[in-house]
């Protein structure tokens, strides 16, 4: 299709002018949706990340009271324990 009339009043009512703010570029805002309306952003986490999630959770929650019983003096951890826990590391590293 050819378009051959360039005059402006042959488009009728409409003119460059008619073009009002709402309907333009500045309809959008910052976030760049305002005409629009509103987009939440939104995250799915899979059963892994909420298990992962609660795991470190508990850990930060048993090393603050790790924390807290070595600062008090009240840390008396048995020598089995200790034991069994150098040759499992030792054991471990050497694989």
């Amino acid at each position: 299709m050819k378009i051959s009339d360039l005059n402006p009043a042959a488009l009728g009512h409409l003119s460059s002018g008619s073009v009002s703010s709402a309907t333009g570029i500045s309809a959008y805002s910052r976030s760049g949706r305002a005409g629009y309306g509103p987009a939440p952003d939104q995250v799915h986490l899979s059963g892994a990340s909420r298990l992962a999630s609660s795991a470190l959770a508990s850990h930060s929650a048993r090393l603050q009271q790790l924390k807290s019983l070595l600062a008090s003096g009240d840390y008396n951890p048995s020598s089995d324990a200790i034991s069994r826990s150098i040759v499992g590391e030792a054991l471990s590293r050497g694989r």
